[in-house]
């Protein structure tokens, strides 16, 4: 997944906001902006609490967990069904936890392009 400079997204954010209050913009336009500074800064939280090594450890553990829990689900056909159900839960409880940091990164991604789009410079046909 692609790498979002967060410093620089932030700054366009601003640029963006500016150019939109001076321009009289509607105040849902200038909410929209203010929404994906916070999404930015939230997922950047997330991203940031993803390189702490107690988390990469634990995202470690849930992979390989999830990893035990496919093989156990594909080769042991002597499950009951109650155990199969146990295993698949709590394999869904780890990929919970990774998709938190996952949904980090795209929606980090997602606010760098969106604002990158919104950042285009004008065609100087305003008047």
């Amino acid at each position: 997944m692609a790498e979002v400079n967060a410093e620089k997204t932030l700054e366009q954010i601003a640029e963006l906001r500016e150019k939109f209050v001076k321009g009289g913009a509607y105040a849902g336009d200038i909410e929209k902006i203010e929404g994906w500074r916070k999404t930015l800064k939230r997922s950047m939280m997330k991203l940031d609490l993803k390189k702490n090594a107690g988390v990469k450890m634990l995202i470690e553990r849930s992979l390989e967990a999830i990893k035990t829990a496919n093989e156990i689900l594909t080769t042991d056909k002597a499950l009951s069904e109650k155990d199969r159900a146990i295993v698949f839960l709590k394999k869904e409880y780890h990929r919970e936890f990774l998709d938190f940091f996952e949904e980090a990164t795209v929606q980090a991604v997602a606010v760098a392009a969106a604002v990158e789009d919104n950042s285009a410079p004008d065609d100087g046909d305003d008047e």
